[in-house]
């Protein structure tokens, strides 16, 4: 296989999560708004009939057979968010703002293992994947000056490769070896 038709293979991947993400994204945040929507009106008719305030530290929401799917709280560690779990009760999303005030969607597996993690800061938004054992493997962002990059790690968390698209659209790729060193560059 030749080099530019690995490169296109990997844009083409790359391009399909791109739109994969997008449509989890705007799925999550329709689902988050509308639960978000309905907690607002419940609260809204309990301050109409009794004029009092609903506090709570948390709001889990169950099944048929008591089973927790959803739970919105404050998290001491992550701070406040909406989590959702499968029918066996494991997590499976979680949407949250963390303390640092960056917005985070995650995703796990069967197991409650991370296996991708989506945010966005004042630096741009970043999408991170994870393998089976939670160790992080790629890393694909798009930065506030219009930069895109895509870093592939290994089973290490070592830096393997790079590719991005500086601020001007123009493509550049570096290759390491396992001790980190640059093995091929271009341009």
């Amino acid at each position: 296989m030749r080099p530019d038709e690995s490169i296109e293979a990997l844009a083409g991947r790359v391009a399909t999560l791109e739109r994969s993400n997008r449509r989890l994204t705007i799925a999550i945040c329709i689902f988050s708004a509308a639960f978000s929507a309905i907690i607002i009106a419940g609260a809204a008719d309990n301050r109409a009939q009794t004029g009092d305030m609903l506090r709570v530290s948390g709001l889990e929401v169950v099944d048929e057979s008591g089973q927790v799917r959803a739970r919105l709280d404050v998290d001491k560690r992550e701070g406040p968010g909406l989590a959702l779990f499968d029918s066996n009760g494991a997590l499976r999303q979680r949407f949250y703002i963390a303390y640092d005030s960056i917005p985070r969607l995650a995703f796990f597996d069967r197991d409650g293992t991370l296996r991708e993690l989506m945010g966005v800061s004042l630096d741009g938004a970043a999408v991170k994947l994870f393998d089976e054992s939670a160790t992080m493997r790629a890393i694909m962002g798009l930065y506030m000056d219009g930069s895109t990059g895509l870093v592939l790690l290994d089973e290490s968390s070592q830096v393997r490769a790079g590719v991005c698209l500086d601020e001007n659209g123009e493509p550049s790729i570096e290759l390491f070896n396992d001790k980190g060193e640059s093995v091929y560059a271009a341009p």
